[in-house]
C-alpha cells in the first residue's frame, strides 16, 4: 500500500563533537526530514561496544520513543516493531 519502501537511518552523534541533548535531537529531527526518513534512531558515541544502550527513536509526524539501558537486540526488535507500526499505518 505505499509507493516507496520504508526508510530508516542513523544520527549517532560523532564522538568529538558531542552535542548537547536537545542540539542532538534537533539536528536528528533535520535530518528525518531533509533526507524523506520514516524514522531515525539517535544514539551515543558510548553504545558502540556496549551491551546496553540509551537511544530515541524517531518517527514521522513527530512522535519519538525513548528507550534506556535496553540490550541492542532488545532495541533492535523494538525498531522493528516500530517499523512495521509505521507501515501498516500509511495510506
Amino acid at each position: 500500500p505505499r509507493s516507496r519502501p520504508g526508510r530508516a537511518g542513523s544520527a549517532a552523534r560523532p564522538a568529538r563533537s558531542l552535542l548537547p541533548p536537545r542540539a542532538a535531537l534537533a539536528n536528528a529531527h533535520d535530518k528525518l526530514i531533509r533526507k524523506r526518513l520514516d524514522m531515525i534512531v539517535l544514539d551515543s558515541p558510548r553504545a558502540f561496544g556496549a551491551k546496553r544502550m540509551d537511544a530515541t527513536v524517531l518517527a514521522r509526524g513527530g512522535e519519538a520513543s525513548v528507550f534506556a539501558g535496553v540490550s541492542k537486540a532488545g532495541l533492535a526488535a523494538r525498531i522493528i516493531l516500530k517499523a512495521e507500526d509505521l507501515f501498516f499505518r500509511m495510506p
